[in-house]
């Protein structure tokens, strides 16, 4: 049975408070107030569809070097599927990446210490038609980290001093130096360097030490760590 649900003066009138994904049905008719009576005119009706709600709260997880996961929540409605997208910088719009029927997708063949910027629509098929969310309402950036620094050699050494290299990283701004800390059993950090090498000084005699490096891009306020080297086993003379 048909409630009326207001009275307006105006050729349009805005639903409010409906169920997302919901099917509605609506009649109207003209009506004239005269002073002989109210004279109506013929129901029209017709039937409607609301979309499904945003998609928002992305996050990721899973990160290497070139590959990520994404995941959102599940949406409340009866959704049908997921569609990603990513944004192009180039022509400043999203570009569709794909479909999933899940709450998650992996995100692969990414170039290590970049960012990307995602965004999720829902899709329901209701009567033939497929309703979406609203568009990119919510986005998400994510990162890949920078590659793992390779090849960490000892070339030279003295009774005080220690010099390693290692192989340069693709994006990299800095490197980070570790040495192993015997006595509290963890690596600390003793610097950083925009080199391939490192010369290390103020060292005992005939003592091995124990060290690992870190590629590190910092662009744009954001810091894109990279995977630690194996550990370099270097003793001095």
């Amino acid at each position: 049975k048909a409630e009326l649900v207001a009275t307006v003066p105006a050729i349009q009138y805005r639903l409010e408070n409906l169920k997302e994904c919901s099917t509605n049905y609506v009649a109207i008719r003209a009506c004239f107030v005269g002073y002989n009576g109210d004279y109506y005119g013929k129901l029209t009706t017709f039937k409607f569809y609301t979309r499904p709600a945003s998609v928002e709260k992305i996050v990721q997880s899973s990160r290497t070097d070139t590959s990520y996961t994404l995941t959102w929540e599940k949406s409340s409605a009866p959704v049908n599927r997921y569609f990603v997208y990513r944004y192009n910088t180039g022509t400043k719009k999203f570009d569709l990446l794909g479909s999933t029927e899940k709450t998650s997708c992996s995100i692969k063949n990414q170039t290590p210490g970049t960012l990307q910027r995602y965004a999720v629509i829902a899709a329901v098929v209701k009567d033939g038609k497929a309703l979406v969310s609203s568009k990119y309402t919510y986005y998400y950036t994510c990162g890949t980290y920078l590659s793992r620094v390779q090849n960490v050699r000892q070339t030279a050494a003295t009774e005080n001093a220690l010099r390693f290299n290692w192989d340069a990283v693709e994006g990299a701004t800095t490197y980070v130096v570790y040495r192993y800390d015997t006595q509290s059993k963890q690596f600390r950090l003793i610097g950083e360097t925009k080199n391939t090498f490192a010369m290390l000084k103020n060292l005992s005699p005939a003592t091995q030490y124990i060290y690992r490096v870190q590629a590190v891009k910092r662009a744009g306020g954001v810091t894109f760590p990279g995977y630690y080297s194996t550990v370099l086993y270097a003793k001095t003379k």
